[in-house]
């Protein structure tokens, strides 16, 4: 049996669900303060889960299958230097595509019974990718993340309840850098009067 249909197995186990909610969004380690990067720096982006227990018994987080995926040019034509699955007991960190989406993603973590290094925390960081921007193609960039499920423990042995998600998506804009434009405009203008000759 692969690794994703133990996780798949595993949550078939558990509670049903209810009115749980997570609530998952990116939060950006913004070089510039305004929500942009640069020609050639990198930012840092990390996947957040928090999780809204309305009152029912609460260990923490069980794991959840996703894609990450993002639209826009620069992303596609810039640099994924790292990309990190903080929660990957026995899955898989995902795949890295040609345009810089990372598919197939398992974050899953044992239950505390079974895990001394069990992450309790809430919200909790599931996933980083560290991203260098391409000068060559300024805009903006809509990164999001598409689960399949959303577990949570609710004790120490392992029983687990299905959450409702909600996808939370960012935004942000690469920019060209001064050098990187006039760079880009001779480039044009030496292509214009080849043309001409």
């Amino acid at each position: 049996m692969t690794r994703t249909a133990c996780l798949v197995a595993f949550s078939l186990l558990t509670g049903v669900a209810s009115a749980q909610v997570a609530s998952l969004h990116w939060e950006f380690d913004d070089p510039n303060g305004n929500g942009t990067l640069l020609t050639g720096q990198q930012g840092t982006f990390t996947l957040m889960a928090g999780m809204d227990r309305q009152g029912t018994p609460f260990t923490g987080f069980a794991g959840t299958i996703y894609d990450i995926t993002a639209v826009g040019d620069c992303w596609a034509m810039g640099t994924v230097n790292s990309s990190t699955n903080f929660l990957s007991s026995l899955t898989d960190d995902g795949t890295l595509q040609g345009n810089n989406d990372i598919l197939g993603v398992e974050s899953f973590q044992l239950p505390p019974l079974f895990n001394p290094d069990f992450d309790a925390s809430n919200p909790i960081a599931l996933y980083e990718i560290k991203f260098t921007a391409d000068g060559l193609s300024p805009g903006v960039v809509v990164l999001s993340s598409t689960h399949l499920n959303f577990d949570v423990y609710t004790d120490t042995f392992g029983t687990s309840i299905h959450y409702a998600y909600n996808d939370s998506a960012l935004t942000f804009r690469c920019v060209p850098t001064p050098a990187t434009s006039t760079l880009a405009f001779v480039g044009l203008a030496a292509l214009g009067r080849r043309r001409r000759a």
